[in-house]
């Protein structure tokens, strides 16, 4: 079975960083519906399906995170099953990502894309290496027919 970094490099096409540093990767291609402005210089994005695929992958492992930084109301209505919420409008919103441990990896999900798409950018700056924004977010996920909790 391949190791979660090996799974990582080939959804993203990223290449193996052990050996040398590799520049920051530049965006995915906008997707269906997603708007090009929500490309972050930066972010790792993956698709809801890639998102899935490694999300079934690596179930219950500790070296893989999912964050939905939607409101508590939003999450209520529909989440992915084993998501830890943190609110990206709560003011301590950035004392809370920079109280996450660095070395797992982290797939972050929104209604859209455009917020955890900030939130990875942001963890980025404070040193988070392994970080993936589902482009399109819930809708897209939903829009796949993907697994949500209610």
């Amino acid at each position: 079975m391949p190791g979660l970094s090996d799974l990582l490099r080939k959804l993203t096409g990223a290449r193996d960083t052990s050996e040398a540093p590799a520049p920051v990767p530049a965006p995915a291609p906008a997707g269906p519906g997603i708007a090009p402005a929500f490309q972050l210089p930066g972010v790792n994005d993956l698709s809801a399906r890639q998102a899935a695929e490694l999300l079934a992958e690596h179930s219950g492992s500790p070296g893989l995170r999912l964050l939905d930084v939607r409101t508590p109301p939003e999450v209520a209505s529909g989440h992915l099953v084993g998501v830890e919420n943190l609110d990206c409008y709560a003011r301590n919103f950035q004392q809370q990502l920079a109280q996450l441990p660095v070395g797992p990896s982290y797939v972050v999900i929104c209604a859209s894309g455009a917020r955890s798409g900030q939130a990875c950018r942001l963890m980025r700056k404070l040193g988070h290496v392994d970080v993936y924004n589902v482009t399109g977010g819930m809708a897209a996920w939903m829009a796949q027919r993907l697994p949500v909790e209610r």
